[in-house]
């Protein structure tokens, strides 16, 4: 999946991983490989845990580069408010800031807690 940023002027790090990112994959496919028809054995669920965790923990690297971008255009000057005023395109710049903060946090979390359910099942069998 191609990602386009009017805001940016900078690539996005890649990770040492060469292994392609959950991420990259389309919404079709991800919901594919978090068994949306259900998990047939405790090792694919564990795979699709396991997929999980990693859109978690991509999603909470790629937020902060979202907000770096968004801060980095306003104060380029890319950016502005419908209103024209520059109080109110700081204040949502601030309030998105704000949000997606909250959601790398919660994303982090949501990583946590799906490693934690990965790591309960590792030993499972199918009966």
């Amino acid at each position: 999946m191609r990602r386009f940023s009017p805001f940016t002027r900078r690539n996005r790090s890649s990770t040492a991983s060469t292994l392609p990112k959950i991420s990259d994959l389309e919404p079709s496919q991800v919901r594919r490989e978090a068994g949306a028809g259900g998990c047939e054995s405790p090792a694919e669920l564990y795979r699709t845990l396991g997929s999980l965790s990693l859109l978690a923990d991509d999603l909470s690297e790629l937020l902060p580069d979202l907000c770096g971008q968004l801060e980095d255009a306003l104060l380029a000057g890319r950016v502005r408010h419908r209103a024209a005023d520059a109080q109110e395109a700081c204040d949502a710049v601030a309030s998105a800031a704000h949000s997606i903060s909250v959601a790398r946090f919660t994303a982090f979390l949501v990583g946590q807690e799906v490693q934690k359910a990965q790591t309960a099942i590792r030993d499972l069998a199918a009966a």
